[in-house]
């Protein structure tokens, strides 16, 4: 077997390496395999220093794998590990030649400032392969960086005229280019001009776009940029990505990261989606802005190295904006250029492709770091002398900028300069500027040099310098606002002709210090003189110097995105004026479209359907061709008009849809869209018909999972389990379509089999949906222990909700008794069992203690999600939309208590709450169990329902409200009460209107002693499968082999709802399931006269029937072991007397009791809610009443996230390069 390792710089000659994983450990594959899906730490787990030692003696025996040190240099070096990695190249290097080795050491030296060594290494491998591009691209960066600027940008020239194809060596000729003096702008121009019309012809850009032309909605921004870590672009973009209105755009970011760092992590979060694009060619790119339906598309810096400017040469978003570049890129495509009217001078605006777009508070926003040390006094009242100072990139220092500097030492005896750059520990470095200033007529000894130091000593390193000196022509940036920052007034020197000699007047000029740029030579060394002459002046400037920076716009973040915001809007507003008559709104999105089957997304000139995002399962429909009402219903069923759907689909119209099909087979998919829209509009009958319709023509895999679907609805199981079979001979490597089959088949009875089933996909692909899936179905198998399930839920959270997600700190109010802003998010606030529960508390909620936010992740909304959406004081639609966007809608929400009320069910969020969107989160009512999540602080339950010993299997702290952990609303159905059937009859009977996924073998073995117990009593089931033939037979199969004749057992299915009530009045005692108890059922048939009788056993599951029934004064009913179950029913059964009367009471006794008190119900919520709060604010270091603790164990792991984030932070500061 081969291992290929892909070359990241292949565009310029670098190549893949390809070698024989024979005898290579397994760890260093397991490695490989972690660097490629982006784990790095775990790959740094993985080559530990024992692991790499005793490699290394394997490795270097006769003969030695060479090809196998190279992989571990390499991968080593790929996470970060640069001594490391230096180590092994250098091991390879001493058994044989290796052009690509002696190029990463090169690299190596180069990235730890040690420049003279990496220019030996490019040498040595220049003489080994002399026509690669990429080692001679390489040894023109170092020569620049060695400060030959000149002799570096001339081989630069040399490789693009050899290589007139190469877009990437002609970008770096481009940037680098400005670091040269004598060059004009209209020479910039014509070179910018030439790359354009060489790399980005007009010819390659897209001219029509399908994005929706209303000049109001929310905007759609991406940004796309390689600096996307800890480099000084980000840290003037973070502001503005973190104080975007998500009101008024969505934020998607694109990284062309080679190497993520924590601060890659940390703007993924901030941004609404982040897409990791490194690696991906230029139209694969231009493809996903497109299917992203980007409309304004910001490409932040320009030709800086590792640009994606020929992404942008296709045109993927109708509008395309330039930020933070030095200079036009030269490309017709990009329309705009952000920028302000200091920077740019009206004249220079002619040398630019683009339109200029002026902010009016300047492009640049700083946000100081927490790190920042203090202000100490000023150095030179420290010192006795002055010193001024440079921490630019030194690539900004040329002979003219050397010479203004010495005449500045010159004209200030006694003063010291010091100067601070990546490389500047290279002695040959050091040595080189050391000798221009003595040229210059500087002592040397006047001068320090320092190399690249940890951020926090970077930032302590300013408060030796009292006055920093600027670079000319090309300015400092991030430099010059650390430097203000840390009390550090700057001299600059303002040219004409160029954006980048003009950063030091703008920045200066939004503080109201304009007064320190310099128009002319002359100017510049007098102003720095006299500066420095005035000491007590210098001290005032320096001691007042952070507070005047924060007054400004400079640190006004809010300031600077709205500015953003409103001009992207006038840009917007623009394209809208021209494109309004070609609107094309049929396009749709999957991640704004709520129904899971199928969901569709347009690209390229076509719909594509599928099950979830991260389905390889698609059916592909061509727009092309398509009648107009078709795509006009598809875009309806979109927005949520359904009726406005279902009227486009009148007979005519679809009599044409069927004629296109016979007239050519190959448009079978207008079919599946028409299918799919009736599955849509609720007309699942049409919806059938035309699916199979399509089924002749071309059978597909998703078509049979969407009959299936169907099936499933209208109670025709076998049916459902058929089709579902044939998707999967179809696909078999979907494992969405496995897991549907499985629960099929739970459905139908064969519980073991569908666990079985569902084992081996959540094994073979560990999505996060069949993952919880299989959670929820394994409470249904009574043999299984509780550590085993428990330690089940902690695997799901380890694989899907890591800590590294959770955010470590909140800024909510730590004030203990103010109102609390209380978010409940849930899949269920429908017609479904978990709302008839939660409508209570919502009801009964006191709107002065708590404001109450909903989040609905609500797949096929209904009459009671409007019914609950306004019992809310703010509500969510959030289906559809990512993780990451549902995290910043809480947090701009800023929730105190987050409730889950899902669990593990289907539609849940719990990877929202993996990000800790919450100071406090909850999870209640919807699954019986713990989320296995630590970031989930508690769970509520009640001493019934689980026992204090029940807290070891939980990751949450238990919490146990009083008077239980449900609060039932009855049904609005006046249906009154029967009499007890079996007094007008001649027999008995029990019931069971459970799902069936509960009914497993042990219980209905208890049923069937039951029944042969009781003479003449007979078994009603009702369950959603019930009228499936197959399932009917199933079941009357196993009663059978138990003993019990069939005609003493009925099965039905679904019903309506005033049918499913009025069944109850034939049933005299309801049997629950075990071990998963009935819940709703349990209620249901007390609202209507019928106890339950409920076999108790350990985990919550099979506790609720206890619960419910002793809130009512029914616990007599529940029973600790199976023969107890049994001999109860049976006795029960024969008091018709005692039953008749507790069947006339007990709806009163339900009404009456805590079960079904809604205020008291909330009461005690609210209670536990302020105690949590209470909690959390004591941890913020404020004095909250002591209650009984409610302290979870996430507050320990907390600290630890918030202590390591902070280090995080610390480590990832500012760069020292301008």
């Amino acid at each position: 077997m081969a291992l290929t390792f892909k070359s990241n710089e292949s565009q310029n000659g670098g190549r893949n390496l390809v070698i024989s994983a024979d005898d290579l450990p397994q760890f260093l594959i397991d490695a490989k395999v972690a660097i490629e899906n982006g784990r790095i730490n775990e790959a740094g787990q993985i080559l530990n220093d024992q692991a790499l030692a005793d490699l290394s003696e394997r490795l270097e025996k006769d003969p030695p794998r060479t090809d196998a040190m190279f992989m571990v240099g390499l991968m080593l070096d790929r996470i970060g590990q640069l001594r490391k990695a230096e180590e092994w190249y250098r091991k390879l290097l001493q058994i044989e030649p290796n052009a690509v080795a002696w190029h990463k050491l090169g690299l190596i030296c180069q990235s730890t400032g040690r420049i003279s060594e990496a220019i030996g290494y490019r040498k040595k491998a220049l003489e080994a392969e002399p026509d690669n591009t990429l080692f001679q691209i390489s040894l023109s960066l170092d020569t620049i960086r060695q400060g030959k600027t000149q002799e570096g940008v001339e081989l630069l020239r040399k490789i693009v005229e050899k290589n007139p194809v190469n877009a990437d060596a002609h970008s770096k000729l481009l940037f680098h280019m400005h670091f040269m003096p004598e060059l004009d702008q209209p020479t910039l121009f014509d070179e910018h001009l030439r790359w354009g019309k060489i790399h980005a012809p007009p010819s390659r850009a897209r001219t029509i776009h399908e994005n929706t032309p209303d000049p109001d909605r929310k905007i759609r921004i991406g940004y796309l940029s390689p600096d996307f870590r800890i480099h000084a672009t980000v840290y003037n973009f973070a502001p503005l990505v973190n104080a975007h209105n998500r009101e008024l755009v969505e934020v998607y970011g694109y990284g062309n990261v080679s190497k993520p760092d924590s601060f890659t992590e940390y703007l993924e979060q901030k941004f609404d989606r982040y897409r990791s694009v490194y690696g991906m060619s230029d139209q694969a790119l231009a493809a996903l802005i497109e299917r992203d339906k980007i409309d304004i598309l910001v490409v932040i810096g320009g030709h800086i190295g590792n640009n994606r400017l020929l992404a942008l040469a296709y045109k993927p978003a109708p509008i395309q904006v330039d930020y933070g570049g030095v200079n036009t890129t030269g490309m017709e495509q990009i329309d705009y250029r952000i920028t302000d009217d200091i920077l740019d001078l009206p004249e220079l605006r002619k040398f630019y492709t683009e339109e200029s777009v002026c902010l009016p508070g300047g492009i640049y926003c700083y946000q100081p770091p927490d790190f920042a040390p203090p202000l100490e006094s000023l150095a030179a009242m420290r010192n006795g002398y002055v010193t001024f100072g440079s921490f630019n990139n030194h690539f900004k220092i040329n002979p003219r900028t050397l010479s203004l500097w010495a005449e500045v030492l010159r004209a200030n005896d006694g003063s010291a300069f010091l100067m601070k750059f990546r490389q500047g520990t290279d002695q040959a470095m050091k040595d080189y500027y050391l000798t221009r200033f003595e040229q210059l007529g500087v002592d040397p000894k006047r001068v320090q040099i320092h190399g690249w130091k940890h951020p926090v000593e970077h930032m302590k390193l300013y408060s030796q310098v009292d006055i920093a000196l600027d670079t000319y022509p090309f300015n400092g940036g991030m430099t010059t606002l650390e430097g203000l920052w840390m009390g550090v007034p700057i001299i600059s020197l303002v040219g004409k002709g160029s954006y980048l000699s003009r950063t030091g007047l703008s920045i200066l000029s939004r503080m109201g210090l304009e007064f320190f740029a310099a128009s002319t030579e002359k100017e510049y060394v007098a102003k720095a003189t006299a500066l420095a002459r005035n000491c007590d002046g210098l001290e005032k400037i320096h001691a007042s110097m952070r507070r005047r920076m924060s007054a400004s716009t400079i640190c006004d973040a809010d300031r600077f995105a709205r500015e953003m915001e409103t001009a992207y809007r006038e840009m917007w507003h623009r394209w809208c004026r021209t494109h309004r008559a070609g609107t094309a709104a049929q396009k749709c999105t999957s991640d704004s479209d709520p129904n899971p089957s199928p969901k569709s997304t347009a690209q390229n000139g076509v719909l594509e359907f599928f099950i979830s995002e991260n389905s390889s399962l698609q059916f592909t429909v061509s727009k092309a061709g398509l009648p107009s009402f078709l795509l006009k219903a598809g875009v309806a069923v979109k927005v949520g008009n359904v009726s406005e759907a279902a009227a486009l689909l009148n007979d005519q119209a679809v009599e044409s849809v069927r004629q296109m099909a016979n007239d050519d087979p190959g448009r079978a998919d207008a079919l599946f869209m028409l299918a799919a829209i009736f599955a849509k509009t609720g007309q699942v009958r049409k919806a059938e018909q035309f699916y199979k319709e399509v089924l002749r023509h071309r059978p597909h895999a998703l078509v049979f999972f969407e009959l299936a679907n169907i099936c499933r609805d209208t109670g025709r199981l076998s049916e459902a389990v058929r089709y579902q079979e044939q998707a999967v001979e179809l696909s078999p490597d979907s494992p969405e379509l496995w897991t549907t089959l499985a629960e099929y088949l739970i459905r139908m009875g064969q519980t073991r089999r569908g666990i079985g089933l569902l084992r081996k996909a959540v094994e073979r692909s560990p999505d996060k949906v069949n993952h919880s899936k299989f959670l929820w179905h394994l409470h249904q198998v009574p043999q299984l222990d509780r550590h085993t399930l428990f330690e089940e839920h902690k695997r799901w959270a380890r694989t899907h909700a890591p800590l590294s997600l959770t955010k470590a700190s909140h800024d909510n109010a730590p004030e203990p008794d103010r109102k609390l802003r209380v978010g409940y998010i849930s899949p269920d606030f429908c017609a479904h069992s978990v709302a008839y529960f939660f409508e209570s508390l919502l009801d009964g909620h006191d709107r002065e203690a708590v404001d109450l936010y909903g989040y609905g992740n609500v797949a096929c909304p209904d009459p009671l999600t409007e019914q609950l959406k306004g019992k809310f004081k703010h509500y969510r639609n959030v289906c559809g939309l990512k993780d990451e966007e549902v995290v910043r809608m809480i947090e701009q929400d800023r929730i105190d208590i987050l409730v889950d009320l899902a669990g593990h069910t289907s539609g849940n969020r719990l990877c929202v709450l993996a990000h800790k969107p919450a100071p406090i989160q909850v999870t209640y009512l919807g699954f019986p169990d713990t989320t296995g999540m630590y970031q989930i602080d508690y769970r509520l339950t009640d001493e019934l329902a689980d026992p204090p010993e029940a807290q070891r299997f939980h990751t949450e702290k238990l919490v146990f409200l009083p008077q239980g952990f449900l609060c039932y609303k009855p049904p609005g159905l006046a249906l009154p009460v029967t009499p007890l059937p079996a007094i007008e009859k001649d027999y008995f009977t029990f019931g069971s209107f459970n799902n069936n996924c509960k009914i497993q073998p042990g219980i209905m073995e208890l049923w069937a002693g039951i029944l042969k117990s009781k003479e003449k009593s007979r078994l009603l089931l009702k369950f959603s499968g019930g009228s499936d033939e197959a399932v009917r037979e199933h079941y009357f199969g196993r009663f059978e082999k138990l003993g019990i004749h069939r005609e003493r057992v009925e099965i039905c299915g679904r019903k309506p709802t005033i049918e499913h009530f009025k069944m109850y009045g034939q049933v005299d005692i309801a049997l629950d399931t075990y071990p998963y108890n009935g819940t709703t059922t349990t209620c249901e048939a007390m609202w209507m006269g019928v106890p339950t009788i409920s076999l108790v056993g350990k985990a919550h599951a099979s506790r609720v029937g206890l619960s419910i029934l002793s809130r009512v004064g029914l616990g007599d009913f529940s029973a600790s072991t199976p023969s107890e179950y049994v001999a109860k029913a049976i006795a029960f059964s024969g008091e018709l007397e005692n039953l008749a009367k507790i069947r006339a009471s007990l709806r009163s006794m339900m009404f009456n009791s805590p079960l079904c008190d809604a205020k008291g119900f909330a009461r005690n919520i609210e209670s536990a809610y302020r105690k949590m709060w209470h909690q959390w604010c004591r941890g913020q270091g404020i004095d909250a009443p002591a209650q009984e603790s409610t302290a979870g164990a996430f507050h320990s792991v907390g600290s630890k996230i918030l202590c390591s984030a902070a280090s995080t932070q610390a480590e990832s500061g500012p760069t020292e390069d301008g």
